[in-house]
């Protein structure tokens, strides 16, 4: 497994709500945060997991979209056309608006797994006009940027194999469809719970802070804290999508909270 740093961005501390002890953070206006997108090599596939921003979000995430450089500039075998199978993890602009630069396919060669549910709400006509500032806003890029798609796409439903260790699980509540990625090798494990830990420095500390992109704040919290407690009593390496570090980490248990620890 390889991550990739798409950039990052601030994200405001008004954005996140049942925020009423923030420690370290309650006197800051806004925290840093990363944009991780991983390749899995297996044995026959190149696997990405997300695509990064590309350049959808230039205008309110001028950090984001680096991904193509990055891909352009590294192996070749991990190169844009090598790449078979992409995981979004979840419809948001900054997970899949790579997948399109200037007007092309990004990944040429590559076929989009989707979680059924996902696919279905993005794509109800009246969705926009049922959603408040700023998920509207974020509706609006997904729906321009899924009309753009011209990829084949293999919806799923929700706990899905996709064959030599890397597995699908459903993990709702920061969308309908929102999914993660468990990868199993020899025994050893490892996940990737991209958005169900939005920032990790302030939900380590308190997991029943949310995002206002959580569509289903009460639901995203339930997820966070069953997948928090299992990757620390499990002792599971994690990486999340917006955490600032690319490596692996394992979780503690701290007071009420969680402490990461680099693998």
């Amino acid at each position: 497994m390889t991550a990739w740093s798409d950039g990052g961005f601030q994200a405001q501390i008004s954005e996140f709500s049942n925020a009423e002890d923030l420690g370290p953070f309650q006197d800051n206006e806004q925290v840093e945060l990363g944009s991780t997108v991983w390749s899995i090599q297996t044995p026959t596939r190149l696997i990405l997991v997300d695509a990064g921003a590309g350049d959808s979000m230039r205008d309110t995430r001028p950090g984001t979209g680096q991904l193509a450089d990055k891909m352009a500039a590294g192996p070749a075998g991990l190169s844009p056309d090598s790449v078979t199978d992409i995981v979004l993890t979840h419809l948001h602009a900054d997970h899949m608006g790579g997948l399109i630069i200037g007007g092309r396919r990004r990944f040429p060669n590559a076929v989009l797994h989707i979680d059924e549910q996902e696919w279905a709400y993005w794509n109800d006509p009246a969705l926009t006009s049922r959603l408040s500032q700023p998920q509207a806003k974020m509706a609006q890029l997904t729906v321009q940027l899924i009309a753009a798609l011209s990829y084949e796409i293999e919806l799923h439903s929700g706990l899905t194999d996709l064959g030599e260790g890397v597995t699908l699980h459903p993990a709702r509540g920061h969308t309908p469809g929102h999914t993660i990625v468990r990868l199993d090798s020899d025994g050893d494990q490892a996940l990737i719970t991209a958005d169900t830990l939005f920032c990790g420095p302030m939900q380590l500390l308190h997991p029943g802070i949310c995002h206002q992109l959580d569509l289903d704040m009460n639901r995203a919290v339930e997820t966070r804290v069953r997948l928090l407690d299992m990757i620390s009593a499990d002792k599971i390496p994690f990486a999340a999508t917006h955490m600032k570090t690319l490596t692996l980490g394992y979780l503690e248990r701290e007071g009420t909270g969680y402490g990461f620890r680099p693998a």
